[in-house]
């Protein structure tokens, strides 16, 4: 497993545990940028790491989720809007570029998307023999596999601290974590300082099934590894109550004694003020796709960004 997967599946803990558990009209936006899985220890060049945005609005029975990725040296960004229904029981994902959506069933997973993810092997037939773009993800090979991933978890309280004009508590969380099968074969330290804020997040549909935000990541990142998780230690307590709240700020280090942060997360904007309706309805001049062509459209249109940015960044 790449350092940079390692960060997208600790980042992914950490979405679990901070999932959306609402209070009637709330919105708020949390930037996410991996800061330290550029250059050769990945094998990417500078500037193709990427950010991500997050804003979520929630009402009464509905919510709303937009997601926007980033890649800075090549110019690629992605956009994904989510909204969950809870009356209609749907789940409907929108692209705003293409003006496209598809609807589903409310329990249905919508893994996130690894912004290079599966545009290996449709990129592989337009280039030269033998040619490959560094940092691009290659097609899954063979059967799949099996890892394991068991974290020892200690905390550490910090105090008290303000973030965006909001009380926090901050925390000190090292997690190690000893890998195994296609996770790798490893043991690892990664530290996150998080300060949550004691705001509980909106519970939109109490009867839809729980998904699990932890194997959908695991599943866009390594599609051929089912990768399965186990939490011990003095701090796995302590680490339940600091994810009740929202997270305001969050940093994480690759190791126990860097002081580097190698990915930071930072709600930037909070709000309890009344949701507009119109941000939980599909726009009338969207045209409703199958699951499949949603998908294959978006791809062909990273393709296209992706070759584009290529093509001025020389």
């Amino acid at each position: 497993m790449t350092a940079n997967t390692k960060l997208w599946l600790a980042a992914a803990l950490c979405v679990a545990a901070n999932a959306p558990a609402a209070q009637a009209d709330m919105r708020w936006k949390t930037e996410m940028k991996i800061e330290g899985t550029t250059g050769a220890r990945v094998g990417r060049p500078v500037g193709m790491a990427p950010v991500i945005s997050t804003t979520t609005a929630v009402k009464d029975g509905a919510q709303r989720t937009e997601t926007s990725v980033q890649v800075g040296i090549i110019n690629m960004s992605m956009n994904e809007v989510t909204l969950t229904l809870c009356e209609k029981k749907q789940r409907v994902r929108l692209d705003d570029k293409l003006k496209i959506y598809v609807t589903l069933p409310i329990d249905s997973e919508v893994a996130p998307q690894n912004p290079l993810a599966g545009m290996a092997a449709s990129i592989g037939k337009m280039l030269p023999p033998g040619f490959k773009l560094p940092g691009l993800p290659q097609a899954p090979q063979g059967e799949p596999a099996t890892g394991k991933v068991i974290s020892t978890i200690t905390a550490q309280d910090l105090g008290e601290d303000t973030v965006a004009e909001t009380k926090t508590q901050r925390w000190m969380l090292t997690m190690k974590n000893e890998n195994s099968g296609c996770a790798g074969t490893d043991t690892t330290t990664l530290k996150m300082e998080v300060w949550t804020a004691k705001i509980d997040e909106p519970v939109v549909c109490p009867d839809a099934v729980n998904r699990n935000p932890i194997s959908e990541y695991q599943k866009a990142l390594k599609p051929q590894c089912k990768i399965t998780t186990e939490m011990h230690g003095e701090g796995l307590e302590t680490f339940g109550k600091i994810f009740r709240g929202i997270v305001m700020r969050l940093k994480m280090y690759q190791g126990e004694t860097t002081d580097k942060a190698v990915m930071t997360q930072e709600v930037t904007m909070i709000t309890r003020a009344k949701q507009d309706d119109a941000l939980f309805a599909v726009p009338a001049d969207y045209k409703e796709v199958k699951a499949e062509e949603f998908d294959q459209m978006r791809s062909q249109a990273m393709i296209r960004q992706l070759m584009g940015g290529f093509g001025g960044a020389q």
